[in-house]
């Protein structure tokens, strides 16, 4: 039986190359890429004369034998803790759609797994992770307002992504939240002690009785690298 994690990784826009030739480098493949932004309040950007920080993430499934591994790499050679290079973190999954995923997921790779043992349930992870990922769906130009939120009960900060919904008729509501319209995902990184703080907050601040129509939910991770003051010993 197999472990699978999803690795997101985000880094500033103009270390893109560099990334990519790590990953490939590494044999991580396939990869995808999205472009977002951090979360920096711009009273503070303009006070500072700085613009709006450009970021990319970096998304790709990995194997247990994997994970760590990859993770020193992105430590020790990419050294993603140095101020200003990014995050890691990954999650575990849950559950795979069986073999005939796998390829398309993994690539190359996918060549080395015993696919006929492979069960769609993936077992359960023991014990509590120690952090988790926040992710809040609200109104395009609402991030403001959901990090005003998260700050106000700990966040340190977060990434934004531009989406959009892609619901058709009346399948474009949500519990009367509309949902087929411009939105941003804000990605939130918090620990176990402050995350339903951080969530109550967002809720509260921006939630569907404002105009973020904002709702969220977080998933477990395994590991976090690149937040500066974290232990990486287990590494």
């Amino acid at each position: 039986m197999n472990d699978f994690y999803l690795l997101l990784t985000i880094t500033e826009r103009h270390m893109y190359d560099e990334a990519l030739d790590f990953f490939n480098d590494k044999g991580i493949q396939p990869l995808f890429s999205s472009l977002c932004r951090g979360t920096a309040q711009q009273q503070y950007l303009d006070l500072l004369g700085i613009e709006q920080t450009e970021k990319v993430m970096f998304s790709g499934l990995i194997t247990k034998k994997e994970r760590k591994p990859l993770l020193r790499a992105l430590l020790y050679e990419y050294k993603i803790d140095l101020p200003g290079n990014g995050i890691a973190l990954t999650i575990p999954l849950s559950g795979i759609g069986r073999k005939r995923s796998l390829p398309f997921l993994l690539g190359d790779r996918a060549e080395s797994i015993d696919l006929n043992s492979h069960e769609s349930e993936l077992p359960k992870k023991e014990g509590k992770p120690m952090f988790s990922l926040i992710i809040c769906i609200a109104e395009s130009g609402y991030t403001d307002l959901v990090m005003d939120g998260a700050r106000a009960a700990g966040a340190k900060g977060g990434t934004v992504l531009h989406a959009k919904g892609t619901a058709k008729g009346e399948m474009n509501k949500f519990f009367g939240i509309q949902i087929g319209t411009e939105k941003e995902m804000v990605f939130i990184v918090a620990n176990d002690e402050n995350r339903a703080s951080i969530m109550k907050a967002i809720a509260e601040t921006a939630g569907p009785d404002t105009g973020a129509n904002a709702f969220l939910f977080s998933l477990p991770v395994e590991d976090v690298i690149g937040l500066r003051g974290l232990i990486h010993d287990e590494l």
